[in-house]
C-alpha cells in the first residue's frame, strides 16, 4: 500500500509512480523517494544496501533548515529544489525539477520561489548553512581560499551579464562572473560564501532599468573581484564560525597587493602569484631591508641552479605516485607601486614553485614566518586547489551552472541551494568514506 493510501489521502500517480499528497507530507514523499545521481552516491561511498535510508538521512537534513523558509509552500518548494540538485537529471534548472517531483503546476510556483524576497530567509540560511558547515570541517590551521568562476550565458539581461574573460571557456565571451569563499582543512572542503561581480558597465545611470529589471539593490555600489573576496573574508572572520589559519587564492588575487594589504591582521597567507612578478633574492650580500639591487622575475630565481630542486610524491594516484618538484627560498617584496612605499621597506616572505611532470611552473608568495617547516608550506600548497574540486562537483553533478533566471536574488539563492545539497554530500562523505588528507 502507498504511503498516500495508507494515510487516507487522495492520491494520484505521476509518470515516475510517486504518489501525490497533502502539502505537509509532500516533503516526506519527495525526499524519501530521490532518483540519486549514481555517481554521486559511488563517489561517496554509498552502496545499493546504505541507500535505501538516504532518503530519510535527506528528509532530516533538510528539517535543520526548516525556520529559514516562513511559510509551507516555502519549505517544500526548497525541498523540491535541493532534492532536484541531487537527482539524476541531466539539466537540472527550475521546469526539469519541476515535473519531475511537482507535476506541471508546480513549475511557475518554483520559478516565482527562486526570486520571492520573502520565501527564504536569505540571510538566515546562509549562517545556519556556515555554522552547520564549520561544525564538520573547522580546524585551527584551517584555510580560507578564494576563488572567481564564471557563467557563460547568452544575450543581455541576465544580471551581471557582459562581455568579459571567462575562465570557463579561456577567452572574452558573454557570462557572468562569480567570486566565492571556501574553506579547507585536512578533514575536506566546502564553499562559504558567493558575490556576484557587477561590471562597470552595468553601474552607470544609463543602466538603472536593465538593473531594475534584475532587481538589484538600490545601495549597490561598483566593487571590484578583489574588494568582493576581502569583503567575504572579513565578513567570515568576524562572524568566527571558522578556526582559520591561512588564507590562499589565485593569482587574480595573489599579485594583488591591495588583497594581500587587507586581509585580517595575523593572518598567513599562501597565494599563487605569476611568473613575471618580481622580487629580491633574499640571499644577495648587498640586501640590507630592501634590497639595492634591482629586482627580478620569480621565473629567474627558479632558473637559479643554486637553489636545487627537492623531488616529492605529492600524492597516490590511481596510476601511481604522482611526483612533483619544489623549491623554495626567502626574498624581499615590496607591496608599493613600482617598489617604493613611504615607511615600508619591503617584508621578508616564502617564495614556493612547484614543477610538475609535464614541466609546468607555479609559483606562490607565503609570509609564513622564517622558522616555517617546509614540509607545512607543502601541505598548506595542497589547501588551495580543493575550491576548484568544489565547482567542479558543483557544477558538473549539482546543476550550479544550470540556473535559468535574470534576478539578482535568484542567483545567489541558487548558489545557496546548490551549497546546501553540497553539504548533505559532505556528510554523507564523511560518515561513509575516510576523512580527506591535506
Amino acid at each position: 500500500m502507498s504511503v498516500g493510501a495508507e494515510m487516507g489521502e487522495q492520491k494520484e500517480n505521476d509518470p515516475h509512480g510517486r504518489t501525490r499528497m497533502a502539502r505537509k507530507d509532500r516533503i516526506m514523499m519527495i525526499q524519501t523517494l530521490v532518483d540519486w545521481n549514481p555517481t554521486l552516491l559511488k563517489e561517496s561511498g554509498i552502496t545499493k544496501k546504505r541507500v535505501k535510508n538516504l532518503g530519510n538521512d535527506l528528509l532530516l537534513f533538510f528539517g535543520e533548515f526548516a525556520s529559514c523558509f516562513p511559510r509551507s509552500e516555502g519549505r517544500e518548494n526548497s525541498a523540491i529544489i535541493i532534492t532536484g540538485l541531487l537527482s539524476d537529471l541531466e539539466r537540472k534548472s527550475i521546469e526539469p525539477i519541476a515535473l519531475r517531483y511537482g507535476g506541471v503546476e508546480r513549475v511557475r510556483s518554483l520559478q516565482t520561489h527562486m526570486s520571492a524576497p520573502h520565501a527564504v530567509h536569505d540571510e538566515a540560511l546562509l549562517r545556519l548553512y556556515q555554522g552547520k558547515l564549520a561544525a564538520l570541517l573547522s580546524e585551527d590551521d584551517g584555510m580560507f581560499t578564494v576563488d572567481g568562476s564564471d557563467f557563460p550565458k547568452k544575450g543581455t539581461k541576465s544580471v551581471g551579464v557582459s562581455r568579459q574573460h571567462c575562465g570557463t571557456l579561456g577567452k572574452i565571451d558573454n557570462c557572468q562572473a562569480g567570486v566565492f569563499l571556501g574553506y579547507t582543512s585536512r578533514i575536506g572542503y566546502g564553499l562559504v560564501d558567493r558575490r556576484l561581480y557587477m561590471p562597470k558597465s552595468w553601474m552607470g545611470e544609463e543602466n538603472k532599468e536593465r538593473r531594475d529589471e534584475c532587481h538589484v539593490p538600490d545601495d549597490l555600489d561598483f566593487k571590484t573581484k578583489v574588494e568582493l573576496a576581502s569583503e567575504m573574508i572579513n565578513e567570515a572572520v568576524k562572524a568566527g564560525l571558522f578556526k582559520v589559519k591561512w588564507v590562499g587564492a589565485d593569482s587574480t588575487f595573489g599579485r594583488s597587493k591591495v588583497f594581500l594589504l587587507n586581509l585580517p591582521a595575523g593572518m598567513l597567507y599562501f597565494v599563487d602569484i605569476l611568473f613575471n612578478m618580481k622580487v629580491y633574492p633574499l640571499d644577495n650580500p648587498e640586501t640590507s631591508g630592501i634590497a639595492a639591487t634591482e629586482s627580478i622575475p620569480v621565473s629567474e630565481v627558479a632558473a637559479d641552479e643554486n637553489i636545487p630542486w627537492k623531488r616529492i610524491i605529492l600524492a597516490e594516484g590511481s596510476k601511481g605516485p604522482i611526483i612533483t618538484k619544489e623549491k623554495c627560498t626567502r626574498v624581499f617584496y615590496n607591496y608599493g607601486k613600482n617598489g617604493k612605499q613611504k615607511g615600508k621597506s619591503g617584508e621578508e616572505l616564502w617564495l614556493y614553485i612547484r614543477k610538475y611532470s609535464d614541466g609546468k611552473l607555479k609559483y606562490a608568495l607565503s609570509n609564513a614566518p622564517a622558522d616555517t617547516p617546509i614540509t607545512e608550506l607543502r601541505r598548506v600548497a595542497t589547501l588551495r586547489w580543493p575550491i576548484e574540486q568544489c565547482f567542479e562537483e558543483c557544477k558538473d553533478k549539482l546543476g550550479m551552472d544550470h540556473y535559468e533566471g535574470r534576478s539578482w536574488l535568484l542567483w545567489h539563492r541558487h548558489m545557496l541551494f546548490v551549497f546546501i545539497a553540497h553539504l548533505f554530500l559532505l556528510e554523507i562523505r564523511l560518515r561513509f568514506k575516510k576523512k580527506l588528507q591535506f
